[in-house]
């Protein structure tokens, strides 16, 4: 399972999985106003050769297996590029965030806007767009993959998305603009 750390601030996010058959885990980190991802080996901690995306590399998450990193790049509009295949850009509306279901199959990408779009990982074919608040930013999902957390920070809400229908359930109201989410 990978872990994203996000910080608009300093317009970076790190993330961290295990590529086929490698021995150490590599963590992937996202260099903001810069066209790349750049791979540390986290049993060494140096950094490797950058890995060069089409425009301002943002956010970033990595399947369950570690093949592919699905980073959000860009500013207006931004798109999902995975990187390690041989994949291109993914139009997914203007991404806020990325999450990946923990057995690797759906990529969900907040729009910034009021929509969740879901893109398949066998295909890097985006699916029809959830409507959830307005302006989510962050998802999260539980680790049994069966629900999305999507926090709506124009909205003052987090929506729950049932990831077997995509459906989303009713908003959950919470504290004003939230803008990150994390499951236990």
């Amino acid at each position: 399972m990978e872990r994203v750390t996000r910080s608009t601030k300093a317009g970076f996010s790190i993330a961290s999985g295990r590529l086929p058959g490698a021995q150490s885990k590599t963590a992937y980190v996202t260099t903001g106003p810069v066209d790349n991802v750049v791979p540390i080996s986290t049993a060494t901690n140096t950094a490797g050769k950058p890995i060069n995306v089409p425009s301002e590399a943002l956010l970033i998450a990595i399947t369950p297996d570690g093949r592919t990193a699905y980073v959000c790049v860009g500013t207006e509009p931004s798109t999902l590029v995975p990187i390690n295949t041989a994949g291109k850009a993914i139009n997914a509306g203007s991404p806020w965030g990325v999450a990946i279901t923990p057995d690797g199959r759906t990529v969900y990408a907040p729009t910034g806007s009021d929509t969740v779009v879901p893109v398949s990982t066998a295909t890097n074919v985006p699916g029809k767009a959830i409507k959830v608040g307005n302006g989510p930013r962050a998802i999260a999902i539980t680790p049994n993959g069966r629900t999305a957390y999507v926090a709506n920070y124009g909205s003052a809400s987090v929506t729950p998305i049932n990831t077997a229908t995509n459906t989303p359930s009713p908003a959950i109201r919470v504290g004003n603009m939230p803008d990150a989410i994390a499951i236990t």
